[in-house]
């Protein structure tokens, strides 16, 4: 995390470094909102019962009417649980667990309008991030158990080669889009929605078969073996499906920001119009 939290203050030092120059200007902001997930434990929908609160920071340095260029760290919490999902499909495994998601991202930023005629206008944006998460879940007695240490499917288990065991720090790719309202030449405000393209199924720790019960239960102990199915009746046989690993989980954010420009942005010549008002 070290590492993220250098590469994100050196991104703050270039973009005031470059804010200097007249030709943009620099803006900060912070946002709050919430979070959700979409993945093994819902049936890959989008549902209301994964939402947890989020918010992050950001700094975004503005080229020009319509490109810009941010960085961000957001620091948020999803979570998901089979008897909540609705789907008769997973209601029997019983499974739940949240996750606390720390990310940095760099995105480039389109405005869809000229900020130069309008005081209300749409944008998108897109860019790479790392973040980190670690799925841990509650056993019976309430007692807060990470997940990955126990290898539910077998990740990283000699007799499971080629199941590798997952890293807990990965890239995305955020999407999103959001509509700015510049409220004063010094502040704007912004509704904003995103979705993380992930590159593994195991930010539930579901993804795939079950490990068989005996290899389980030598490996990793009874906790592993009471975690990886918590329905009624018997461990499900080694080998069957657990979880669908031909669709990556995601997570999505949502929120309000407020951003705050340095200088003084001019509204009469290339960022703003003198018929504009506020």
């Amino acid at each position: 995390m070290k590492r993220i939290l250098i590469v994100f203050l050196f991104g703050i030092s270039f973009c005031y470094a470059n804010a200097q120059d007249d030709q943009g200007f620099l803006q900060v902001g912070i946002m709050a909102g919430g979070s959700g997930y979409a993945g093994d434990l819902t049936g890959n929908n989008i549902s209301l019962n994964t939402i947890h609160s989020g918010g992050g920071v950001e700094v975004r340095y503005v080229f020009s009417n319509y490109f810009g260029f941010r960085g961000t760290i957001n620091y948020t919490k999803v979570g998901g649980q089979d008897k909540k999902s609705g789907d008769s499909a997973i209601l029997g495994r019983n499974l739940s667990f949240e996750t606390n998601i720390l990310e940095v991202s760099a995105c480039a930023e389109v405005n869809l309008l000229s900020p130069e005629l309008f005081s209300v206008y749409p944008y998108l944006f897109a860019g790479v991030g790392y973040y980190h998460f670690n799925p841990y879940t509650f056993d019976d007695a309430g007692k807060k158990v990470f997940l990955r240490p126990l290898s539910t499917e077998g990740e990283g288990l000699p007799q499971y080669p080629k199941r590798k065991e997952y890293s807990l720090n990965q890239l995305c790719i955020p999407l999103g889009a959001g509509i700015k309202w510049s409220i004063s030449p010094k502040f704007d405000v912004a509704a904003e929605v995103g979705v993380r393209k992930l590159f593994t199924d195991y930010l539930d720790d579901v993804s795939t078969r079950y490990a068989a019960y005996d290899i389980l239960l030598q490996d990793r102990g009874p906790e592993a073996v009471a975690l990886a199915y918590r329905g009624e009746g018997k461990y499900p046989n080694g080998g069957s499906i657990r979880g669908n690993s031909t669709k990556k989980d995601i997570y999505y954010t949502f929120g309000l920001k407020v951003l705050y420009s340095f200088g003084t942005r001019d509204f009469s010549g290339r960022y703003g119009s003198p018929n504009r008002l506020y």
